[in-house]
This record gives structure tokens, sequence and C-alpha cells, in this order.
């Protein structure tokens, strides 16, 4: 119902003001919200970049490659700008998850606790920008983020001139705060 959700977010910014912020998370796809119309009454998008597939396929790719699940985060940037929102109003969505092939590894399992798996084989996927794990078969069973793939989510951030980064989710990470520190030195370049 996308007139009524422009509808409401006018609304809520005539209620608030304009000292208050107000934002939204979408989905990857860009669809089901009338960007060009929410532009004057929403402060910025937090694009929700995962989820968009599981093994054997990456869930938060950031670029296109056999692997990719159904959207990548540069499909979704794209597909918001050609929506009408304005680049700069972007926000990336980083998962501190990984996604498991539900028989061997939970569909869902935090980052912290899949650095403790044993018998996995940890791989890159260069075109993508995405880790993943196979199992002794070969067989791709976890798709996840790492301190590395998050370096040039960043990095893309910055050359393209989104507004920023936000993650899912704070408890997912390390107790060191090893992919929120990544996030956090790697926006603020």
């Amino acid at each position: 119902d996308t007139h009524n959700f422009t509808l409401l977010m006018k609304d809520i910014r005539s209620a608030i003001g304009n000292k208050q912020l107000l934002t939204l998370a979408s989905a990857a796809n860009g669809k089901y919200i009338a960007f060009a119309d929410i532009v004057p009454y929403v402060d910025f998008v937090n694009i929700m970049t995962y989820d968009s597939g599981g093994p054997p396929y990456h869930h938060a790719s950031l670029y296109r490659s056999e692997m990719s699940g159904n959207v990548t985060c540069e499909e979704a940037v794209d597909a918001h700008v050609a929506a009408g929102m304005p680049i700069e109003m972007l926000v990336l969505g980083i998962p501190f998850y990984g996604r498991g092939n539900k028989t061997e590894i939970k569909n869902f399992i935090d980052y912290k606790d899949l650095l403790q798996l044993e018998g996995f084989e940890r791989k890159w996927d260069e075109k993508a920008k995405a880790a993943y794990m196979v199992n002794d078969k070969g067989d791709f069973v976890l798709t996840y983020e790492t301190p590395e793939s998050i370096v040039l989510k960043c990095k893309y951030i910055l050359e393209n001139g989104l507004r920023g980064a936000m993650y899912w989710e704070y408890a997912g990470d390390t107790d060191q705060g090893v992919l929120r520190n990544t996030v956090y030195k790697g926006v603020l370049k």
C-alpha cells in the first residue's frame, strides 16, 4: 500500500517536526515504497541488504556472482536510486550473523558462534566479495560476513556517496566488537 505509506510518512513528519529523525528500513529489492514521494519526509533509509539467500547462495554479497542470492548490495542500492531515493540518503545494512544450510549448520548463527565451528573449510568468493564455508564434500553450507567483506562494503559506501552503514545485530558480534569496530573504522575514514 505505497500510497498510504507515503501519507503515513507525511503525517509522522508533520507530527514530530523537523528536529526529530524519521527513518525506515526497506527491503533490498527496493519495492513496495514510493521512494521518490517520501524523500521530503524522511531523513534516510536503511536498506536491509541481507537475507537474500541461503546456502548454496550468499545472503549478503556485495556484487553479483553465480553464488549470489536474489539481490546483492550493489543491486539493492541501484534499485533504491532508480526508485527515486537519493544515494546520499541510503544506509547499507550489514549482517552480524550467518545463514546455514539448516542441516549441518542452523539457519541463523551469530558471527561470534560461527567462529567456533569446526570441520568446515572457509572460502572466499572473489567476484561477490563474500565469505562462505563448505563441508568435507565441498558443499556450500554457510554464508556469512567477515571483517574483510565489511571493509569492502565500507569502501563501497564511501566511494558511492551513501549516508553510512548499519548492522543487524549488535549481539551477534564478538565481545571484542570485531565487526562493529570494522564498520566504525571503515565509514569514518
